[in-house]
């Protein structure tokens, strides 16, 4: 069984500044993107005890799809092979 790990804004928002930087997306709109994008995140969890790594991903790619939707596809098949 994994262990659980604890939700950080801050890792999410660096790894869609990483994810965005590889698509070449402008430092401030990424920057502009990737804070709507955890806020949003932040939000969903706020009344949620428990949530999965899979749920962080999902909630993250749906606000990421109506920002930029290269970026949310990249998102959500990190670490995979394309």
């Amino acid at each position: 069984m994994k262990k659980p790990k604890e939700y950080s804004s801050a890792a999410l928002k660096k790894q869609i500044l990483a994810n965005a930087k590889s698509l070449q997306i402008a430092e401030k709109w990424a920057e502009a993107i990737a804070d709507q994008t955890t806020k949003h995140v932040d939000a969903w969890i706020k009344n949620r005890s428990v949530v999965t790594e899979a749920d962080i991903t999902r909630i993250a790619h749906q606000k990421l799809e109506t920002l930029n939707s290269d970026l949310a596809y990249i998102f959500k098949n990190r670490g995979k092979i394309l």
